[in-house]
C-alpha cells in the first residue's frame, strides 16, 4: 500500500507538507531527482517526512513589442511514499525542495543544473551526484557517496562507520573532506591536476594500476597507467576514494 500526493499548482507561500510513514519504527529512504532545482535536506527529531518547496510564485517580465511575459512560478510535483521509501518528483524535473528526515534516514538525491545539494545530520547512506552545482554534506555518521561533475564537495563526517567504503569525485572542482580526529581509514587518492593537503600524519605509499589490451594479437595495443596515492589515517581502517580531475583535494582533522 502507498500514500501518492499530487500537488498541481503551490501559493507563495508554500505550506510544508507532511508524509505519513508506513513503519515510523523503521529508517525512511528518500529520493529526488530535479534538473534545474536545488535540494536541502535537513535531519529532525520527528518520526515523518516533511517537504517544503520553493516559495516562488508568478511573476512578469518585460517582452518585445510592448508585451509582458508571463512567468508561472513554481512548479508542480508528486509525492509517493512506499514501505518507508518516500520519493520526490518535480514535474518536467523543475523545482527545489526542502526536505527534512527523520535522523536515520538514508537518502538519494540527484540534480543537474542546480545551485546545490545540502545534506544536514543525516545518519544513514547518502547517495548525491549534481552535474552542474556543489555537494555540502554536515555531521554525515553513515557512508557517502557523491560526486559534483563541475563544483565542489564540501563534507564534514561526526563519524567513519567501520566496515564501509566511501567515495568523493569530482571533474571540475575541489574535495574538502573533514574526518574526525579519532577516524580510521584507508585512504585512495587519486589527483590529477591538482594538490593535496593533509593535516593527518599519514603513512603514504604510491600504487600503479596497469590496464594492457591488444598485447596478444589484437588489432591495437592500448596501454594505461593511473598512479593513485594510498595513506592510512589512525593505523588504517575502511576505504576511502577521492577522486579529482582538476582540483585539490583537502583532508582536515576534525574534532
Amino acid at each position: 500500500m502507498r500514500y501518492l500526493l499530487l500537488l498541481l499548482a503551490l501559493p507563495l507561500c508554500a505550506e510544508r507538507i507532511t508524509v505519513p510513514l508506513r513503519d515510523p519504527s523503521r529508517p525512511a529512504l528518500v529520493k529526488v531527482n530535479t534538473v534545474n532545482g536545488s535540494v536541502h535536506v535537513k535531519a529532525h527529531n520527528a518520526r515523518d517526512v516533511q517537504v517544503e518547496t520553493d516559495e516562488t510564485g508568478p511573476r512578469v517580465q518585460p517582452a518585445p513589442n510592448g508585451m509582458k511575459r508571463i512567468l508561472s512560478g513554481a512548479a508542480g510535483v508528486d509525492i509517493e511514499e512506499e514501505n518507508n521509501v518516500v520519493t520526490i518528483k518535480p514535474h518536467h524535473g523543475n523545482g527545489s525542495y526542502v526536505v527534512y528526515v527523520p535522523e536515520k534516514s538514508s537518502v538519494k538525491l540527484s540534480s543537474v543544473n542546480g545551485k546545490d545539494i545540502r545534506i544536514e545530520g543525516v545518519e544513514g547512506e547518502i547517495n548525491a551526484e549534481t552535474v552542474n552545482g556543489s555537494i555540502y554534506i554536515t555531521d554525515a555518521m553513515g557512508p557517502v557517496v557523491a560526486h559534483a561533475l563541475n563544483g565542489r564537495l564540501t563534507v564534514t563526517m561526526k563519524q567513519v562507520p567501520a566496515g564501509k567504503p566511501m567515495s568523493f569525485s569530482t571533474l571540475n572542482g575541489r574535495i574538502d573532506l573533514t574526518l574526525p580526529a579519532s577516524a580510521k581509514a584507508d585512504l585512495k587518492i587519486n589527483n590529477q591536476r591538482g594538490d593535496t593537503y593533509s593535516d593527518f600524519d599519514l603513512n603514504v605509499t604510491t600504487s600503479v594500476n596497469r590496464k594492457e589490451s591488444g598485447k596478444d594479437g589484437g588489432p591495437k595495443y592500448k596501454l594505461n597507467l593511473e598512479r593513485i596515492i594510498l595513506g592510512q589515517i589512525n593505523g588504517g581502517g575502511p576505504e576511502i576514494a577521492m577522486r579529482s580531475m582538476n582540483g585539490n583535494i583537502y583532508i582536515r582533522k576534525g574534532k
